[in-house]
């Protein structure tokens, strides 16, 4: 970054920086328009986590209630806009797509304002944030991947205005947040929730009333979405799916010889000669007959009114518990099972955040400016790394960059004035916050699930750019940047126009 484009940017009213801000928003999306991209509403009709549309339409608010294998907030979110929006529902999705998209832009930049990060440096690391390929490629698919993003960067934002003394919206605001992952993500569990709360009362005992008024109404809806699914199937959780997630873990890495010699020896069932998430009438009838609830729908009906299978069956809960059996009687056999699946996550998990098949389509429009920007940004090799009898391309930026981050934040957690780079106790309590989410999404999502773990991480890829720009701001450079930067300032402004310019 230029001097003259630092000043120009720092010395931008208010009003003309927001101007700003939308119109680089409103160019990416200009050019990525022009290059084909366009809104995938097609997930509706397929996507498991999905109900079906005709039940969002007509029974919405009881197949929400009998909702076992996900949260049922997203599917709250579609069918509120498949009722209002009629035949342009996909129109509608689109608009609030973009909303969401912008308001994660303008978000991720003030959170970096929030970190004393300048106007300059906050704008470059945020653009860069928005012009990866990832970001129109997940808001423009109908998925939760983006609203999440937002919830998460927004709750950060909430905090810290909140811990400088900030009205007592933003406490709510924080807990709505964590509410909105907590109802939409089944790994963001009630218990994060609780323990970000006791964290928060105890950092700040001055103003726990505050932060339990903020947390008390978000914390019994959350409540409320275990406690139904426990007083209806039994099972106090937000997704039924636990056990059909973590098998692949362990199963994927054992030959099918291994696990037909298990099923034979009793050890684990005949459903693992099958796998999960195969349309019920696959599995045998003792597990596909299962009682109750006759006149629900969603819990009775094993294809979606579009032929495609539906996985809110009641059977998949019992299902789903004998694949978590399975996978622990797997793992006691073959430990080592578990072990290369979860390093099998781990190596997604490090991948690029397009790399992810559900953004194929629009990926391929685009498909020149995603290889660049990988082998720019993140420093994509050639096919070397073997994994499950394929070679994998390996991203170091994100590889070697990440972890170096995460220990450069932690780091910085310890440090206590007179050092320079020690940060203020509400910027400590935020870079707590942004530390524990990035750690929990990365050793919960890499513990329980594989394949997607890359979508995992996009939701705290704004974090590790606050820490990038902390980092840049702490650095050598970015020190004598910023003092050349001051002097600039301070200097006289007579002389010709051209040297004031």
């Amino acid at each position: 970054m230029s001097i003259r484009y630092c000043s120009w940017v720092n010395g931008l009213p208010l009003s003309l920086l927001l101007l700003l801000l939308a119109g680089i928003f409103l160019l990416v999306h200009l050019l990525y328009w022009m290059a084909g991209i366009a809104f995938d509403v097609s997930t509706l009709d397929w996507y498991w986590q999905f109900i079906d549309t005709e039940l969002l339409k007509t029974r919405l608010l009881e197949s929400l209630f009998y909702l076992h294998s996900q949260p049922p907030l997203y599917n709250l979110f579609l069918g509120l806009v498949l009722k209002a929006g009629g035949e342009v529902y996909p129109t509608l999705f689109l608009c609030l797509h973009l909303l969401m998209g912008f308001a994660l832009y303008l978000a991720l930049f003030h959170l970096l304002r929030l970190f004393t990060l300048s106007r300059a440096l906050s704008l470059t690391l945020a653009t860069l944030f928005l012009i990866q390929p990832a970001f129109v490629l997940y808001e423009m698919m109908l998925f939760y991947t983006l609203p999440q993003t937002l919830a998460l960067t927004l709750a950060a934002v909430c905090l810290i205005r909140f811990w400088r003394g900030a009205d007592l919206l933003t406490p709510t605001g924080l807990f709505l947040c964590l509410l909105a992952l907590g109802g939409t993500w089944g790994a963001y569990h009630l218990a994060c929730f609780l323990l970000v709360t006791a964290s928060l009362v105890y950092l700040n005992r001055t103003r726990w009333r505050a932060i339990l008024i903020g947390a008390a109404l978000p914390l019994v809806l959350l409540t409320a979405i275990y406690l139904k699914n426990y007083l209806l199937f039994g099972r106090f959780t937000a997704s039924t799916w636990l056990g059909m997630n973590v098998w692949y873990l362990s199963a994927k890495n054992l030959s099918e010889e291994t696990i037909a010699k298990m099923i034979q020896e009793g050890k684990v069932s005949e459903l693992s000669r099958i796998g999960p998430f195969a349309p019920l009438s696959s599995y045998p009838p003792s597990w596909r007959e299962t009682a109750g609830f006759e006149g629900i729908p969603i819990l009775r009906e094993e294809r979606r009114s579009n032929g495609n299978p539906s996985f809110h069956h009641l059977a998949y809960t019992g299902i789903s518990d004998q694949f978590l059996r399975d996978t622990i009687a797997m793992t006691r056999a073959y430990p080592t099972s578990y072990l290369k699946g979860s390093l099998g996550a781990w190596f997604f998990y490090f991948r690029s955040a397009s790399d992810f098949h559900g953004v194929e389509r629009n990926r391929k429009r685009i498909s020149a400016y995603n290889a660049l920007f990988d082998r720019i940004v993140f420093l994509k090799t050639p096919e070397i790394l073997a994994q499950g009898g394929r070679r994998y391309p390996v991203y170091l930026s994100l590889l070697i960059g990440l972890p170096l981050l995460t220990l450069y934040a932690i780091r910085l957690l310890f440090l206590k004035s007179p050092d320079k780079r020690a940060l203020s106790e509400d910027l400590r309590v935020g870079l707590i916050f942004l530390c524990f989410h990035i750690l929990f999404v990365a050793l919960a999502g890499n513990a329980l699930q594989s394949g997607e773990n890359n979508r995992f991480r996009f939701t705290t890829d704004p974090f590790f750019l606050v820490i990038l720009g902390l980092f840049l701001k702490n650095s050598f450079p970015g020190m004598l940047y910023a003092r050349l930067l001051s002097s600039r300032d301070r200097l006289p402004t007579t002389g010709s126009s051209q040297d004031a310019r």
